[in-house]
This record gives structure tokens, sequence and C-alpha cells, in this order.
């Protein structure tokens, strides 16, 4: 059968001349179908065209933003070496502090936690450098550890009698046993507000601290500061002895805060 055509006849206004077009008639009946279609064909080849472009366009940006963060990454690993070495530099000046008083140091080796994230380096260094920085001045400022490396022979709190062997007395202090001129060291840096004769103390040193602490160092055999002499934390401020009461060479220490007598014994560790 043979297939109906449609003749369209163009006609220039301008000449005579006339030209017929023959199409098939069933286009004419259903061209919105067929314009439908060539949209879809038309948006479906446009969207496959910009998917390509999307596709090269994410692949080099993609590379680009790899490369910029390996030279991020970078970066943080060098600030995070500098924070840590800051870190560590003021630790080990807290620990050289503490093994000069005779004091435990704080760890570094075999440790471990919580792995936390890490969104800004300065902030954790610093707080970690001004928490290192308040410990160590407060080590320093603190009659924190022992003046003498003698075996304790008498505590803080009543006794009994030394001499008599009758009845209690009240001791103020911590005895440390030991030879006569060995060195007596400040547990803590201040100002030696006494140096000499005092009582029942014998030579004597009285240190002020901050915080309204001090600390006394009695039955020394010879003194080496003076009044007024500010001192720092490990300084000898004299040698054992056994002057004033005192039934042998021994160290006798106390702390006084707020002019109130204190167990040293709690300052002995830290």
């Amino acid at each position: 059968m043979k297939k109906q055509r449609t003749s369209i006849l163009f006609i220039d206004t301008h000449s005579t001349s006339r030209t017929p077009l023959q199409v098939p008639s069933h286009l004419i009946k259903h061209w919105r179908k067929y314009v439908l279609y060539a949209s879809i064909v038309f948006i479906v080849f446009g969207l496959v065209i910009g998917f390509l472009i999307y596709q090269q366009t994410s692949s080099y940006y993609s590379k680009k933003l790899t490369f910029v963060q390996q030279l991020k990454m970078k970066a943080d690993v060098s600030k995070v070496q500098r924070s840590f070495s800051e870190i560590d530099q003021y630790l080990n000046k807290v620990n050289k502090l503490l093994k000069a008083k005779g004091l435990k140091e704080i760890p570094t080796q075999n440790m471990g936690g919580e792995a936390l994230d890490i969104t800004d380096v300065d902030n954790v260094t610093s707080y970690y450098v001004n928490q290192l920085e308040d410990l160590e001045k407060s080590i320093c400022e603190i009659p924190i550890g022992a003046p003498h490396s003698g075996p304790i022979t008498s505590r803080f709190g009543y006794r009994s009698n030394p001499f008599s062997g009758q009845g209690h007395e009240l001791h103020g202090g911590i005895d440390f046993k030991g030879n006569t001129g060995e060195q007596v060291k400040s547990t803590a840096k201040g100002k030696v507000i006494h140096a000499g004769r005092k009582g029942g103390y014998g030579n004597c040193v009285i240190v002020a601290h901050s915080q309204n602490i001090k600390t006394l160092y009695g039955h020394l055999s010879g003194i080496n500061v003076s009044v007024n002499d500010k001192i720092e934390s490990g300084t000898v401020i004299g040698k054992l002895g056994s002057t004033g009461r005192s039934t042998g060479p021994h160290l006798h220490y106390e702390i006084h805060r707020q002019n109130k007598r204190i167990d040293p014994f709690e300052y002995l560790t830290f």
C-alpha cells in the first residue's frame, strides 16, 4: 500500500517560483508527538554531554584538592611537631625540677589513652604549655619535696618526750636523720627572713615563700645564707647538725602556712 503524502507549497513573494515539498501525512497529523520525542532526545543528549563534562572537571579538581590536602597535611605535621617539641621542653624542665627535689618524675613512656581529634593545634599547645608553666611555677615556689635525703625519725604531731621518756609533747615538724655537715637544701624559692640562733631550734634558717608559706630548718651545724637573701629551690641553706634542743645529728623541718604549723609530710611527695 502506497503511503499517503501531503504536499507543502513554498511561495516566494519576490518571485513567481513555487517549490512543492511532499512529506508523509502522518508527520503532519502527529507533529506534536514527534516534537516531544525530539525534545526528549535533545535533553538526554544534553544530559550525557553535561555528565561527561562534569566527570572531567570533577576529576581535575579532585586531583587539585588531593594535592592541596597533601600540602596542608605536611604543614600540619610540621606544626604539630613544633608544638609537641615545645611541650616536651617544658615537660623536661618540670622533670628536672622534680628530680632535683628527689620527687618522682612525670612519666612520658608507655602511655596511652583515647585519641581525640585536634581541631586547633595552637590551642592545644597553648593549653598544655600554660599547664606546665603553672606546674613549673608551683614546684619552684611551693615547698614540695624533702630538704634532706635521710630517713624520717620523727613525724609531725604528739610524741613521747625524747629527753625524759615521760609524758608527751607536740612535735611541730619532721626530723630527718643524718650526719653532721651534710647539706640541707631549701624546698622552694623565697626570701630568707631568719638566719641564726633561735631558742631550742639552735642554728636555724627560716625562708618566706609565696602564698604566705614559710619553711624552717633547725639544729643546723652551719648556716650558708643571710637575712634578705633571695634563694632558689634547691639552694644549700646550711649544714645538718645537732645544735639547740637535740638528742643527736638531724634536721628539724617545719612548714608554716598563714603562721600555723602544718604537717610537712603532705608536701614531701608530688
